[in-house]
């Protein structure tokens, strides 16, 4: 009875993991899916927003919070049609954040996959 429940809580589990997982994979429809950043140039500048470990964000090296990226998303949105905002997940990033960051950029950016990538691998 016991190996029983243990097995109905593990297989539980891991469809749960496996869902929030699945959220978090691939990119957005509307976006571009690349191996690695793009180079930055004049002609098209970059921006990296990256989602960390414990939900820690960073914006092209420095950490910032939530209210910082909205801020900086709305203004790129507005004043930088051509740039380009790379989303760069690590491993141990938390689904919920990259999932809330992604919807942040789509709306802010109105994303294209010239102007919206997500670094996988």
């Amino acid at each position: 009875m016991q190996s029983t429940i243990l097995l109905i809580a593990a297989l539980l589990w891991v469809s749960s993991t496996a869902a929030g997982a699945g959220q978090c994979e691939g990119t957005l429809p509307n976006w571009e899916a690349l191996k690695k950043l793009p180079v930055h140039s004049k002609a098209r500048p970059l921006n990296v927003l990256s989602v960390g470990e414990g939900g820690k964000l960073v914006w092209n090296g420095r950490a910032v919070s939530d209210k910082n990226v909205q801020a900086f998303l709305q203004f790129i949105g507005s004043n930088m049609p051509k740039n380009v905002t790379a989303l760069v997940a690590s491993r141990n990033a938390d689904c919920k954040v990259l999932v809330r960051v992604r919807r942040m950029m789509n709306e802010q950016l109105k994303c294209a996959p010239a102007t919206c990538v997500q670094v996988i691998g």
